[in-house]
Parts: C-alpha cells; sequence; structure tokens
C-alpha cells in the first residue's frame, strides 16, 4: 500500500486516551499560565511602588536642600535693610 494513502488509524481506547490527556493538561496550563501573569503583575505593581516613593523621597530631600541653601544664604548675607 502506498504510504501517501494510508488512513488514519482508528479510533479507540489509545486515541482518546492521547484526547484526554491534552484536554486535561490544558486547565493546568491556563492556570499555570494565569500564576505567571498575576506574579507579573504583583512584580510590576510593586516596582511602580516602589518608584513612587523613591520619587517622593528625592523630591522632599531636594526641597530641604533648597530651604537650607535659602536659609544659609540669607545667614551669610545678614539682613539687608536701610540700617
Amino acid at each position: 500500500m502506498n504510504p501517501r494513502f494510508q488512513s488514519p488509524p482508528p479510533a479507540g481506547p489509545e486515541s482518546d486516551a492521547s484526547t484526554t490527556e491534552v484536554a486535561a493538561s490544558e486547565p493546568d496550563l491556563l492556570r499555570k499560565e494565569l500564576a505567571e501573569q498575576r506574579d507579573l503583575n504583583l512584580r510590576l505593581a510593586a516596582d511602580f511602588e516602589n518608584f513612587k516613593r523613591r520619587s517622593r523621597q528625592e523630591t522632599e530631600s531636594r526641597a530641604a536642600a533648597q530651604k537650607e541653601s535659602f536659609m544659609r544664604a540669607g545667614l551669610t548675607t545678614g539682613p539687608s535693610g536701610g540700617q
């Protein structure tokens, strides 16, 4: 018989088992993918929170340094006025 024209294997318990195995593993794969996406989402949220915290700290530090610089400049020049 020509190999190009062979009929497919008969459907039997073996083919049903492989179909069931594929169908059973699909929910497992989806659960795994969902868990990976949740993990990625949590990591991104944590990274963003850390970014916001660092930005706030840098802004506060910059503002404190500017206030200190302004106060030092005022102390070194002394009071200005017509005296």
